[in-house]
């Protein structure tokens, strides 16, 4: 198996830790769709309504989930290259 092949197994593997791990991110579903909105909402849309700081702040917890789950997928991917094939 390639190497994007093992990154998209573990990815779809991994998403109850994912699920795990959001909730130490995001305290409901509802957080983490609106961070997802605030995420694609251009800067300016927020300023204009006045929810630039939340914007950046729920932004910015998103980005670093998503970073978090990548280094967790990459890590495995590493670990079982290493020591499995």
């Amino acid at each position: 198996m390639d190497s994007v092949g093992r990154y998209l197994l573990l990815g779809v593997l991994n998403i109850p830790l994912f699920m795990f791990i959001g909730r130490f991110f995001f305290n409901s579903r509802e957080d983490f769709w609106e961070a997802v909105k605030f995420f694609f909402t251009p800067n300016l849309i927020s300023i204009l309504f006045g929810e630039y700081g939340r914007d950046v702040w729920t932004s910015f917890k998103l980005a670093v989930f998503i970073i978090v789950c990548g280094i967790l997928v990459y890590g495995e991917s590493n670990l079982i290259q290493y020591f499995m094939l």
